[in-house]
């Protein structure tokens, strides 16, 4: 049932896999593939799990609700999602944490509200409508993030905010993750290309939780995670 997550995710404190196997994407950079490769008994169609929507998690939890595979990915049964989703209503001692690449299924199911939503946006092709998508389908008492991981390709063209003459600024999303790609061999991105997404961030007071494995190395701010309460909901 659900785990206490490791190092790997860093901003989680448990995550719970109600579907497992491999995934239908195609992620150049999937942290998971060489784990299948290694583990055989992850390597396998994906299947539900039962035992983990009967997971009761401790209270403050913040569960990273699959973590090995995209959940929302058009070929997983919609069934399965259903269950899913229905695990989290009546859980309210902990906040559940889903992120997918195809964030605009988000909108073919009911949320209670201590679920975040999330989508990833890496620069690549796919995901270059996924910051947009999210925001036109989260509703305004839930609370949207972005994870920009791993980063690939400057983040110079994402929004998220804007600003409305004099008035507040409005910010688009409750908080950011920003990563990088940590496979053998991978590249690592500039420094400044976080700098733009902190910046940005710090402008429409958007949280930011900028992940040991960047590396980052300028004064822009330290690298140093940001603890999110998750009570700077949208009024």
């Amino acid at each position: 049932m659900g785990q206490i997550a490791g190092n790997m995710t860093e901003w989680p404190t448990h995550t719970s896999n109600p579907v497992g196997g491999r995934c239908f994407g195609k992620c150049p950079y999937c942290y998971m593939k060489p784990m299948r490769k290694r583990f055989e008994h992850l390597d396998h169609p994906p299947e539900f799990n039962e035992e983990e929507v009967r997971w009761n998690p401790p209270a403050g939890a913040l569960v990273f609700v699959g973590s090995v595979l995209d959940l929302f990915h058009p070929a997983i049964p919609r069934h399965w999602i259903e269950r899913t989703v229905a695990w989290t209503w009546g859980q309210e001692q902990a906040w559940f944490a889903f992120l997918s690449k195809y964030p605009k299924y988000y909108a073919d199911f009911e949320f209670p509200s201590n679920v975040l939503l999330g989508t990833t946006w890496d620069g690549r092709p796919e995901t270059r409508d996924n910051v947009s998508d999210l925001i036109s389908v989260v509703r305004r008492d839930q609370i949207a993030y972005v994870s920009f991981e791993p980063l690939l390709r400057s983040p110079c063209y994402v929004r998220l905010g804007a600003n409305r003459g004099r008035l507040k600024p409005q910010r688009f999303v409750e908080w950011i993750i920003i990563g990088r790609d940590t496979n053998p061999g991978a590249k690592k991105p500039p420094d400044r290309w976080a700098d733009r997404l902190i910046r940005d961030a710090d402008k429409f007071g958007i949280p930011v939780f900028l992940k040991d494995n960047y590396n980052h190395e300028t004064e822009i701010r330290k690298a140093r995670p940001i603890k999110v309460t998750y009570k700077n909901r949208r009024s």
